[in-house]
């Protein structure tokens, strides 16, 4: 299937390390968002058409089967990458906003004191949810 980081064997076969082009790997593609519960609403030929011209850059259309959104801005790149752009609950359940009192165990664990308010936390990680280990330096 679908190797993120190319091997041995695409040298052999001539891609001297290089990935195959999107525009040919829609079989693949598939089989993606199928691992991911999501179904690819574009046509394999409109799939190629798009490929063709924007690479990795192409904004497929997708649809989440858990909260059936279809999401139309999210890029090959991203979507690979584990970025789908839907509103599910389990995706916006991640961010640590949502997540105080696990943080407040965290802190506990580590033998740290949170000084911060539940409001603070939250209007904190809504602006910085990525670097939140940096901000709180747990």
């Amino acid at each position: 299937m679908f190797e993120k980081h190319h091997c041995k064997k695409h040298k052999i076969d001539g891609e001297k390390g290089n990935p195959p082009l999107w525009q040919f790997r829609y079989p693949d593609m598939v089989k993606i968002c199928l691992n991911r519960n999501v179904k690819l609403l574009d046509s394999e030929e409109e799939f190629i058409e798009k490929t063709k011209k924007n690479g990795y850059k192409t904004k497929l259309i997708l649809q989440c089967l858990d909260c059936n959104v279809i999401v139309k801005t999210t890029d090959v790149n991203h979507f690979i990458s584990g970025c789908l752009g839907c509103t599910c609950i389990t995706y916006t359940s991640l961010h640590y906003r949502n997540r105080y009192p696990e943080f407040l165990e965290i802190c506990k664990d580590k033998g740290v004191i949170l000084l911060d308010s539940k409001e603070e936390f939250i209007e904190k990680t809504k602006k910085m949810d990525i670097k939140l280990f940096q901000l709180y330096n747990v």
